[in-house]
């Protein structure tokens, strides 16, 4: 598809908790841009940028939206596991089971818990290199109405709590259908000390 639409600036920090991120979400700019587009978007803030996103490429699971300067984040099943062009980089995103081994998607898992690993390399603004694994616990509550950009869907609210074993801890908030456990929004550091992402489906692909 190759398009992109320009972003307003947007500053996002890990001081605003994710339930704020995602009201800004809502607003009527993005609504109206979503529906006068006939593409698959995201409304979504990341790294001091926000605004409507229009899918830019897909392959297989992983799904690539692009910024109006050439920055791009991916997301694998709605799960974001890499970047390129952001001052703070995801540099790649392993998903394991508990044991280690590759699993299914976690929030794709029927029951309202499940545990498995992330291992996660990023570079910060400064353009230092990390790396760390962490403990991931996800739990999900009954669902309830959510409000998206274009529509308004029952979802599950799932809270994804990451041990780090470099000892930090980080949270994020996953949306995701009851019945086909698909995921439609997203807020959460994808590392400790990273800016928070957020985003939601406003147009499906």
């Amino acid at each position: 598809m190759g398009l992109a639409l320009a972003l307003s600036g947007c500053t996002i920090g890990s001081q605003r908790s994710p339930s704020d991120v995602v009201a800004s979400l809502r607003g009527p700019n993005v609504a109206t841009q979503a529906a006068a587009l006939p593409y698959a978007s995201l409304a979504l803030e990341v790294d001091g940028h926000g605004g409507l996103l229009v899918l830019a490429s897909q392959r297989g699971a992983t799904t690539y939206w692009q910024f109006r300067d050439g920055a791009t984040l991916a997301l694998e099943d709605g799960y974001p596991v890499n970047s390129a062009g952001l001052r703070n980089e995801l540099l790649g995103t392993r998903i394991l089971s508990a044991e280690g081994t590759p699993p299914p998607y976690p929030w794709r898992q029927p029951g309202s818990e499940t545990h498995y690993r992330i291992e996660r390399q990023w570079q910060d603004a400064e353009g230092a290199l990390h790396q760390d694994s962490a403990r991931a616990q996800l739990s999900c509550a009954a669902p309830t109405s959510v409000d998206l950009p274009l529509t308004r869907r029952r979802l599950a609210r799932c809270q994804e709590t990451l041990h780090w074993a470099g000892g930090a801890t980080t949270e994020a908030t996953l949306w995701r259908d009851p019945e086909d456990r698909r995921l439609w929004a997203y807020a959460g550091q994808p590392w400790p000390g990273a800016p928070t992402l957020t985003w939601q489906i406003a147009r499906p692909w």
